[in-house]
């Protein structure tokens, strides 16, 4: 007896089981939709998540370089203008700051040889500052007078004016000769390249 009532509830049991089974089957059918949509929302989500994360990062990236580049723009002064169509393209900026580059350098030279003109003006300008030695002209004065009162060739009265002539413009010659000739010296050795 008790394997018979033990074998109906398990046969109550199974029946039982196969009924909520049939009905959970048909649910399942009954809703199917609304799961294959739900699949297709959690689809679609996920792939708006990625775009949008990848277009975060498109954009950070696009960031640091804009970032860059203005950088470079500030440190260069070099103003980019914009053609009416759009904006330029990468290789004509690119152009355009070598250009830039090179103007700069080219710049720094000329500063350069302008400030060594400069130094080397200022130096002659100093030299030139400073007095020229030249012998005392009351000393060349008494000098020829002397010469003239005491030479040792004899009076001649017929010839005295014109040999008075004769030897001071010999004698006066010879100081601007050599006076000059001494200022040459001078200058020369100034104005030799050190």
């Amino acid at each position: 007896m008790e394997y018979m009532e033990a074998k109906r509830s398990y046969t109550e049991a199974k029946a039982k089981q196969r009924a909520l089974h049939k009905r959970v089957q048909t649910l399942q059918q009954k809703n199917q939709p609304m799961h294959d949509f739900k699949k297709h929302l959690e689809t679609w989500l996920k792939c708006i998540n990625e775009q949008r994360d990848d277009v975060a990062k498109k954009f950070k990236s696009m960031k640091t370089k804009w970032d860059e580049n203005e950088k470079l723009v500030t440190l260069l002064s070099v103003r980019l203008e914009f053609s009416p169509i759009g904006c330029i393209t990468q290789e004509a900026r690119a152009e355009e700051i070598s250009n830039s580059l090179s103007n700069l350098k080219k710049e720094e030279k000329n500063r350069a040889k302008i400030q060594e003109s400069e130094r080397v003006v200022q130096t002659l300008q100093a030299d030139l500052a400073k007095p020229i030695p030249v012998e005392d002209m009351p000393e060349i004065d008494e000098e020829i007078v002397c010469f003239l009162l005491f030479q040792t060739a004899p009076f001649r009265p017929w010839d005295s004016v014109a040999s008075i002539k004769a030897t001071t413009a010999r004698k006066i010659a010879s100081l601007i000769s050599r006076n000059s000739s001494a200022d040459s010296l001078r200058m020369n050795r100034e104005l030799k390249p050190k």
